[in-house]
């Protein structure tokens, strides 16, 4: 008896949890994601990745909830549709992060690798930042024009900044330049 109880407690909580709201994480021809080298939309099925990361409305911590790699249709990825363990009526900040499949698991990781400048060369990007409201059932689209949705972006190469004793030398180099020239 206190098994069959347990059985039907699971299911219970399956459904509930299976009724909440879901994102559909997968984007269209609408919001393409660009390679800003070529000004091409992506191409390569597997050969780009794309992170979810998700954060309480208003906090700017966020955490890498789901990655999927882009398919067959240039442009465009399906990551099929995300559940997330939250309360219906939870608001959440998130941002699509892409990178090259080469360049790691994370968008950390291949930024961190873009950054070395060693070939090949990663290409790395990220949307503009979005929000929406956890549903207590349906599916929220965050591609898109509508409020607290976003649209394509594209996938560069890093360039690093100069740091700031970069930029001292440079200016002394100069400054000592322009003080040769007048005597």
């Amino acid at each position: 008896m206190k098994t069959l109880c347990a059985v039907f407690s699971a299911l219970i909580l399956a459904s509930a949890a299976y009724g909440q709201g879901t994102i559909l994480f997968a984007n269209n021809g609408q919001t393409q994601i660009t390679n800003f080298v070529s000004m091409a939309p992506i191409t390569g099925p597997g050969d780009y990745k794309f992170g979810l990361y998700v954060a309480l409305f208003g906090s700017t911590p966020s955490t890498l909830v789901t990655v999927t790699t882009n398919g067959l249709i240039a442009g465009t990825f399906q990551g099929g549709n995300v559940s997330l363990a939250l309360t219906p009526g939870t608001q959440l900040s998130f941002q699509v992060r892409g990178w090259s499949s080469f360049a790691g698991n994370t968008y950390e990781e291949a930024y961190a690798l873009a950054l070395t400048q060693t070939p090949p060369y990663p290409l790395v990007g990220q949307s503009t930042m979005g929000f929406f409201t956890i549903p207590s059932s349906g599916t929220i689209s965050i591609f898109g024009t509508g409020p607290g949705q976003v649209g394509g972006f594209y996938l560069t190469s890093v360039i690093p900044e100069p740091s700031t004793f970069a930029l001292a030398l440079l200016g002394l180099a100069l400054w000592s330049a322009r003080r040769a020239c007048k005597k």
